[in-house]
This record gives structure tokens, sequence and C-alpha cells, in this order.
């Protein structure tokens, strides 16, 4: 769709802009070469942006989550371990694990979802 999209355009700009006349009329070989170089460009820019994206917000929020979550079952299980002397609560560690969590949810809201359900944050 795209291509078909940008032979019509490239195609229509020298009847547009010039009379109806057979001078000045761009050759089939330059509207196939400007659309070539058009698609080559948007393809270029697009690979760029696939591997350098960073992962998205709702995928870092949810590894947070489990961060947290794991973090509250292994502070669960040593506080009902009877084999330990003394319990100390991580409290900053979750504190920590749910503000990151927070923030990385709020971001997340704000991804583009077209083929997605909504965050539900």
């Amino acid at each position: 769709a795209y291509f078909g999209f940008m032979m019509a355009t490239f195609s229509t700009l020298n009847m547009v802009a010039a009379p109806c006349s057979d001078e000045g009329f761009a050759s089939k070989n330059t509207i196939f070469d400007s659309v070539l170089y058009a698609l080559l460009a948007t393809g270029i820019a697009w690979l760029v942006d696939t591997i350098s994206a960073p992962e998205e917000a709702s995928s870092l929020a949810y590894s947070e989550l489990v961060k947290l979550w794991s973090r509250i079952e292994t502070a669960v299980r040593e506080l009902l371990d009877p084999t330990m002397e003394k319990y100390t609560f991580p409290g900053d560690d979750i504190d920590a694990l749910i503000n990151n969590a927070t923030r990385l949810a709020a971001e997340a809201e704000l991804e583009p979802r077209f083929w997605r359900p909504n965050w539900r944050g």
C-alpha cells in the first residue's frame, strides 16, 4: 500500500507542476528512481529505529512487578523460616521496587497500543 502511494505521489508531481506537454515531463526512470530512493530511505530509517529502540515501558513495568513480587515472596519465606535467628524486613528494597513499577506503569499508559489491549496499571 505504501509503495502504491509513493508511486502515485511521485508520478503526479510533474503533472501538477508543469502544463500538459511533453517537454519538461520526467521520464519513467526518474520517477522510479525517486520512489526507490524514498523507499530505501524509509526502510533504512525503520531498520535503525527497530534496532536501536529501547524496551517498551510496559515490558519494563511488568518485569519490575515480577521483581517486586519475587522480593516480597523471599521476604515472607525468610520471615516464616524457623531457622532464622534475626529477621530484618527489606522495606527499602520493596519501596524502591514499588516506586519504579509505579513510574514505569505511568509511562506505559502513554504508549501507543494499537494492537494490544490498554495498559491496566
